[in-house]
Formats: C-alpha cells, structure tokens, sequence
C-alpha cells in the first residue's frame, strides 16, 4: 500500500497553506537534488532552500502554538 506524503500530514494546526509550502519546500529539494554540485545554481539553490526550511519551520511552530493557545482558552473553564 502506498501512502501519501501529504495525507500523513493532517495535524489539526497545519493550515492548507503550511501544507503548500511543504510541497514547495519539497520541489526546491528535487531541485537541489537534480543538479551537479559544481554548477553555480546549486548554490543559490541550496542557500534558497535553507532560508526557506527555517522560515516554514518558524510559521510551523507558531502555528502550533496559536491552536494549543486557542484550544486551552477555550476550555479554560472545564477541568
């Protein structure tokens, strides 16, 4: 049985927007992949993808954090 990738990814504080820039994080990294290490877009490439990893990765955590944040607020009162 072949799994999506995509599907595994259905946490409730992953927007569909986290989950497109997932997707393109994921085509900058065939990008990467597909080119010789000595051309001089593997580097752009590879600096391109590191920024946006940790960008995705920033937007990820505090995206997480607003839902649990929202989550205790709204059971603030029931124990």
């Amino acid at each position: 049985v072949r799994l999506k990738n995509y599907k595994l990814k259905l946490s409730p504080w992953m927007t569909k927007d986290i989950r497109n820039s997932i997707r393109f994080k994921d085509k900058l990294y065939k990008k990467l992949h597909s080119t010789l290490p000595e051309s001089p877009l593997y580097n752009t490439l590879e600096t391109n993808l590191r920024t946006y990893k940790s960008m995705l990765q920033k937007n990820i955590r505090a995206a997480k954090i607003n839902y649990y944040v929202g989550q205790f607020e709204k059971h603030i009162n029931n124990i």
